[in-house]
């Protein structure tokens, strides 16, 4: 163990509440990084893996007004299992209250990928004759409960069940203006909400077999759409308006988190700096007994350093805490359910931002305490720590700055609205 070493844990152990600002500043700063990234890494996670339910199937196609002809069904039969569902926004009246709702047509085969939770029984059971499982919060609106009938164009319409999660759900675009209301084909066909020039959506999921080559079915269904005008999607595509969501509030909250880091730095440095101007007499009586400045640097570097674990590992452990707290909210608040779990990466980069903020906040403190001069003990009132920065010092400064905003734009969605943001944060802190 070297003497600085050594040195810097006798002082820490004197004189540790010292740095309790300087612990909880970088803690928060951490804790708002690394909870940030956790949640946004596991929600882009549940999307990747969970892209075929929210699809539909592995390939879906789209089309506007009129449903497949046999000849395209044909097609899309040779390709896999298809299932097929209707679209449409209709009223639901039960007695003097209404509601608009996003109608939902589907077939036996639905859906090919995933479960449709429902509050009771079975999808198909569910659905069978006028049958109808609709979202909770339109029984809310309209007064009734599961056994009420509804009226939908006039057709009546018993509710079976409640909607508990639809794995789809995210994967739907657009505006959704009402609940859902799933209804069977058939009942569909029968009420007759099919008119001539209603907007209906008709959605064709695919659904490859095993081994099958997936290249060949995409080419022949990209022909298709080609020929018909429809939009042909993948699970790549999956929940597309969702990802972009997730992205614009995670480039938000990190850039939240980032003016929390830089705000914790100057306290961070505040206290470092009160810190040190309490051993402004020790630090004069190592330089009487033969201490350089190298010296007297390496011992409140170490005990700089010993700090910042300290309020690494905390953020750290709040910043693993905070989104599995938030999980079962989170869970309850989007249609998919995230895979909230430590993450390596998001904790290292949470780490390595709190290290460079601690070097670029205290450094600048730590390179004057070895200009203390001994002539300090021969007066009776102690000078404020020096200022001066060499040439050298100041070059390690750009460095380090400049790989703290590397970092950060190298990892951001919107690398211009970072820097942008990271040059107006600079400018702030500068005046």
């Amino acid at each position: 163990m070297t003497l600085p070493f050594r040195l810097a844990i006798r002082d820490l152990r004197a004189g540790f509440a010292r740095f309790i600002v300087f612990i909880l500043c970088l803690a928060l700063g951490i804790t708002a990084m690394a909870a940030v990234d956790t949640v946004s890494r596991g929600i882009r996670q549940a999307l990747t893996d969970d892209s075929r339910e929210i699809l539909g199937g592995d390939f879906a196609l789209h089309g506007v007004y009129l449903p497949a002809t046999a000849a395209q069904r044909t097609t899309l039969q040779e390709v896999g299992a298809v299932s097929e569902a209707a679209t449409m926004r209709a009223m639901a009246i039960a007695g003097t209250a209404s509601n608009l709702v996003e109608v939902k047509a589907v077939d036996e085969a639905y859906p090919l990928y995933g479960v449709l939770d429902l509050s009771e029984g079975k999808l198909g059971e569910d659905l069978a004759g006028n049958g109808a499982v609709v979202d909770p919060e339109l029984l809310d609106r309209l007064g009734v409960g599961v056994g009420a009938t509804i009226q939908l164009a006039g057709h009546p319409f018993r509710i079976t069940a409640t909607i508990v999660h639809d794995p789809a759900r995210a994967g739907e675009s657009g505006f959704v203006l009402g609940p859902r209301f799933l209804i069977s084909r058939q009942a569909f066909d029968t009420a007759g909400l099919a008119q001539p020039g209603s907007l209906i959506y008709w959605n064709y999921d695919i659904r490859v077999p095993p081994g099958a080559n997936a290249a060949s079915a995409h080419a022949k269904l990209q022909a298709l759409a080609s020929s018909t005008g429809w939009q042909l999607r993948t699970p790549q595509d999956a929940a597309q308006t969702l990802r972009t969501m997730i992205d614009r509030l995670t480039q938000f909250l990190t850039l939240v988190s980032v003016s929390a880091l830089a705000v914790g730095g100057i306290g961070i440095a505040n206290a470092s700096k009160a810190a040190l101007e309490t051993r402004l007499h020790a630090i004069a009586v190592m330089k009487c007994l033969g201490a350089s400045r190298q010296t007297v640097f390496s011992i409140f570097l170490m005990q700089t350093l010993l700090v910042a674990l300290v309020g690494i590992a905390l953020g750290l452990m709040l910043g693993t805490a905070v989104p599995l707290i938030l999980q079962p909210i989170l869970a309850a608040a989007l249609p998919i359910t995230p895979h909230l779990h430590p993450q390596p990466v998001s904790l290292g980069f949470a780490a390595l931002y709190g290290v460079l903020i601690v070097l670029i906040f205290t450094l600048p403190i730590l390179w004057q305490a070895g200009r203390v001069s001994p002539v300090l003990l021969f007066r009776s009132r102690l000078a404020a720590l020096p200022f001066q920065i060499a040439g050298r010092h100041l070059l390690a400064m750009i460095v380090l700055v400049g790989l703290f905003v590397a970092v950060l734009v190298w990892r951001s969605s919107d690398r211009n609205l970072t820097i942008g943001f990271l040059g107006g944060l600079v400018c702030m802190m500068l005046l």
